[in-house]
């Protein structure tokens, strides 16, 4: 996993505004940010099945 404070203080140490970074961590990042995105989707599909399941067990009632 990402240790996002170690790279925001790492980036705020090194000089100028360009960065070099090299393939393999933009990679790295990008596969971390899907893989969290497929999460919050997954999240909130579960969240949205279990409001329905509650709206309709109501109204059975």
């Amino acid at each position: 996993m990402i240790d996002v404070a170690q790279y925001k203080a790492e980036i705020a140490a090194i000089p100028g505004n360009s960065l070099i970074i090299p393939r393999a961590q933009i990679d790295e990042l990008l596969n971390e940010l899907e893989t969290g995105q497929i999460a919050k989707r997954t999240l909130r599909r579960i969240h949205t099945i279990a409001a329905m399941s509650s709206s309709v067990m109501a109204l059975a009632a």
